[in-house]
């Protein structure tokens, strides 16, 4: 029964999911996902309290898939230039994805609304910063980086692999960077990172 119910759960967040980046968070009722699961409104509230907790926790599976493949390329190198470029380009095709775009722009839709942007951003981005800022700081303490406010290094390494291809993907600009792409993107991203943040002679 246990296997079953938790088939039921992921069923509920994949389909909810996918309605709200087809519709946004505002355009999604709890009887429309009802309606694309097969059941009522009750059979999702035997499950979740609120469309908040459902949209949340469906972003959440969506971000582990998008954003935290990405992060199996941070680990501690003897070469922290390699190390961060290929996690750099794995990030870019992650926040770049039509499925990240379509959620970003979702989140930036609802935050002046409610605090789904701080709730995402909390169990989201800020979980993943924390990794980055851990993984630049023992960077720093083996040398390989200048001592320096690792918060904020992870702050100026993503600006960096951001600027050539988000904003324009967010709007509409452009597609999407291929793998090619994001590759040199992030060389040329990490390189001016590693300048900033070369150790001291």
């Amino acid at each position: 029964m246990r296997i079953k119910t938790e088939s039921r759960r992921n069923a509920i967040l994949d389909t909810a999911a996918q309605a709200f980046l087809e519709a946004g968070f505002q355009n999604t009722s709890m009887s429309q996902i009802a309606l694309r699961v097969g059941g009522s409104k009750g059979t999702l509230y035997n499950y979740f309290t609120s469309k908040e907790e459902i949209f949340l926790e469906a972003i959440d599976r969506i971000g582990e898939r998008q954003f935290f493949a990405a992060f199996t390329n941070l680990k501690m190198s003897e070469d922290i230039g390699m190390a961060l470029k290929k996690f750099g380009a794995a990030l870019i095709l992650s926040f770049c994805s039509p499925e990240a775009i379509a959620l970003r722009r979702i989140l930036i839709a609802e935050a002046g609304r409610s605090n789904i942007g701080r709730l995402f951003f909390e169990q989201g981005p800020q979980k993943a910063a924390h990794m980055v800022e851990s993984m630049l700081k023992a960077a720093m303490d083996a040398g390989q980086l200048c001592k320096s406010d690792p918060r904020i290094a992870g702050d100026h390494l993503r600006g960096l692999l951001e600027s050539e291809y988000f904003e324009k993907c967010l709007l509409g600009v452009i597609a999407s960077p291929d793998a090619r792409q994001a590759r040199q993107a992030a060389n040329r991203a990490v390189e001016i990172f590693l300048a900033a943040y070369k150790p001291a002679e």
